[in-house]
């Protein structure tokens, strides 16, 4: 059913989930709508990256999905009358501030779709996202610690979703990206994400160039010189090592190779914010892209987000990808 704007499509009566053939129709981007602002620009970020991408004749579709569920402490009507009632208004007033957002942004150029899932808005966007190629999230919804704390649903859809998730800070620049950094600690979550970057499936890497980035952390609070002159033989076998992997992933050298010695908040930082030389190496502006691994090096396993990851969303310069190992 058409909501009257030109190429959007409605797919409340469709089944969440359906297979998708991405060669024929082009592969689907989930993008997560609560009406927040950090959510509405996530959505102008997605619309302007498939926008690129169209001019280059790649197809990419876009679908809007927002949830709804009955409040903790709904009325009860005889014979469940009442709780029907408020279980279509509150699933028709889902359906329409969603349609509103979606005419409320030039879409011109792009196909979207939106869809409405009963359930937790986390679970309702891993659900809504199981066919896609990406999940597209503000960093912050609703929230009375919207200021100081990752959104919940951001943090949940990046710890547990299937496909990579694309965390966007509100007011980000929508040009296409440039410049894309790749963290690497030769953890095989991290090498999901240099797999990912260098694949057919990062269609929203686009032409940025890419760099990956590896950090030695013996003593990340020192001049690189002096670190590089105290812990000669083991910042050689690092790098070594690290460039070695890296070789591995990436034969065609796709990737710049960088190898600091600040270690890995400290590079990341420098790297994303393109402050100049740190820890001995040398960036090239600032990063338009993070690509990261859901976990790390770590030992509490895959329940939680990697405090590197986790680290690095909650300082958001650059929308941020988390990709899943599996």
């Amino acid at each position: 059913m058409a909501t009257g704007h030109a190429g959007i499509v409605n797919e409340l009566d469709e089944p969440v989930g359906a297979s998708v053939d991405a060669e024929q129709h082009g592969p689907v981007w989930v993008i997560g709508i609560d009406g927040s602002t950090d959510s509405l620009h996530a959505l102008g970020w997605a619309v302007a990256r498939a926008r690129d991408l169209a001019v280059s004749g790649q197809r990419v579709r876009l679908r809007a999905c927002s949830a709804w569920q009955m409040p903790a402490m709904a009325p009860f009507g005889v014979g469940g009358t009442t709780m029907m009632i408020q279980f279509d208004d509150l699933e028709a007033g889902t359906r329409q501030r969603l349609d509103s957002v979606i005419d409320a942004v030039d879409t011109s150029g792009v196909e979207v779709s939106t869809v409405v899932v009963h359930g937790g808005a986390a679970s309702a966007l891993m659900e809504a996202s199981a066919d896609a190629e990406l999940l597209i999230v503000g960093s912050r919804g609703h929230s009375a610690l919207r200021d100081l704390v990752l959104g919940s649903v951001s943090r949940q859809c990046c710890t547990h979703a299937t496909v990579p998730v694309v965390v966007v800070p509100g007011e980000f620049d929508l040009s296409a990206p440039a410049r894309a950094v790749i963290g690497f600690d030769l953890s095989e979550r991290s090498a999901a994400a240099i797999r990912w970057a260098l694949g057919p499936g990062a269609t929203v890497v686009g032409g940025a160039r890419l760099e990956v980035l590896g950090a030695f952390d013996r003593s990340p609070f020192e001049d690189a010189e002096l670190t590089r002159e105290r812990f000669g033989d083991e910042v050689a076998a690092a790098e070594a090592e690290f460039h070695r992997r890296v070789d591995e992933l990436d034969p065609e050298r796709a990737m710049a190779r960088v190898f600091s010695l600040a270690g890995a908040r400290r590079a990341l930082a420098a790297a994303v914010s393109g402050e100049g030389r740190t820890g001995g190496d040398d960036v090239s502006g600032p990063a338009d892209l993070v690509v990261l691994g859901s976990r790390g090096r770590g030992a509490i396993g895959s329940a939680l987000l990697g405090s590197v990851s986790n680290w690095m969303l909650h300082q958001l310069q650059c929308p941020t990808v988390i990709v899943p190992s599996s």
